[in-house]
């Protein structure tokens, strides 16, 4: 009988909260392998327990709160240590069959070196692009830090023994960059039941996810108020967390129409989502967004939510003109919120449409294909 195959994932974030590693492991637990995870801790969780089979071992190290360039390399250098530690002490006891490394840093997989030694493979799943990233948060196209990513990104692949990542565009850009063949397992939502939707006179525009400036939020605000003039019951749900949430919460402030409802778990997607009229998606067009398929996109679309978001690339790749309400830029996001929320047949015609071109992508359409890949591996 062949033993139980182990697998031991690195991931530098809140596991409960990463939809996308939490689904994986669940999936390779509940196939019948041993699955830890090492992550961060927010303060108040217990250092180890098992949920949905899947063991967390969770590092005593949060996530710095201080907008400081020192305090965030002191978290990095802790959890490197943790993870390396860990995953050295791992090769003398419950030795793991595969490892698998979540970037962001894509540097975290040089943490299983001795493992690597052992001769256990190492799977890379890219998430984000740093390079890209990188201009858009210091914005500077060209900067030393980039070109210091980039090494990073390239000796990280070249460490791997495998690569992943989440999304055609994405798939495309590396493979030019590093001539390296990437599997691609797409960011689909985690598993939760559609809730039927109530008769509300209301029309609900939601945003739900991560508050950051350079997503866009605040440029939706204007053009709301100027769509209230003609109709006059839109109101704006905003559920979430961020760096940028005290700047928006001073934008709102005097808008009556929004409303800010704080953070949430990927529990209470469902019940945010079940009476929204629209879900927006304010990514600007730039180097990190024209390659990154929204997870809260893919949320408003499983839950059968018409969407308006920006004309860009990588939405194009997957969900046709037919599907979504597109705009091209600032300019005419007044006009396209008013021709959408003016038009229910039409909002539910695109939330069908689009609902059915998603399924390509769905996890229950994915995961059989990741569980192959990943026994692959372990052969």
């Amino acid at each position: 009988m062949k033993p139980q195959d182990s697998i031991l994932v690195l991931l530098h974030a809140y596991y409960l909260d990463d939809t996308r590693v939490k689904r994986h492991c669940e999936l390779l637990a509940q196939s019948g392998k041993k699955v830890t995870v090492l992550c961060l801790n927010k303060g108040k969780e217990r250092s180890k327990e098992t949920v949905n089979s899947v063991i967390i071992n969770r590092a005593p190290i949060a996530r710095s709160k201080l907008k400081s360039k020192l305090f965030y390399l002191i978290e990095y250098f802790l959890f490197f240590v943790f993870c390396f530690f860990k995953s050295t002490k791992s090769c003398f006891g419950d030795k793991p069959s595969l490892i698998i490394v979540n970037n962001m840093p894509n540097a975290l997989v040089f943490t299983a070196i001795v493992p690597k030694i052992f001769g256990i493979p190492i799977l890379l799943d890219v998430h984000d692009l740093m390079p890209e990233l990188v201009d858009i948060i210091f914005k500077k196209k060209g900067s030393l830090l980039k070109k210091v990513l980039v090494i990073e990104e390239r000796m990280s692949f070249v460490f791997a023994s495998y690569l992943m990542t989440v999304s055609l565009p994405v798939k495309k850009l590396l493979e030019k960059r590093s001539k390296y063949d990437f599997f691609i397992v797409h960011n689909s939502p985690y598993h939760l039941p559609v809730l039927n939707k109530e008769v509300n006179n209301d029309l609900k525009v939601v945003f739900h996810g991560n508050i950051h400036e350079r997503y866009g939020l605040q440029r939706v605000l204007e053009p709301l108020n100027i769509v209230r003039n003609t109709v006059a019951n839109v109101r704006l749900d905003i559920h979430g967390k961020g760096p940028y949430v005290d700047d928006l919460t001073i934008l709102i402030k005097p808008l009556d129409f929004v409303h800010f409802h704080g953070c949430f778990s990927p529990e209470d997607v469902p019940a945010i989502l079940a009476n929204a009229s629209l879900g927006i998606v304010m990514n600007y067009p730039n180097h990190s967004n024209d390659f990154a398929l929204p997870v809260k996109m893919l949320e408003y679309i499983a839950n059968k939510v018409p969407v308006i978001c920006p004309r860009l690339p990588v939405l194009l790749e997957y969900f046709s003109s037919e599907s979504v309400f597109y705009f091209n830029d600032d300019d005419d996001l007044a006009e396209v919120l008013l021709f959408a929320l003016s038009e229910p047949k039409l909002r539910e015609k695109k939330a069908a449409s689009a609902f059915e071109e998603y399924q390509e992508i769905s996890w229950d359409n994915e995961k059989n294909r990741y569980i192959e890949y990943i026994d692959k591996i372990l052969k």
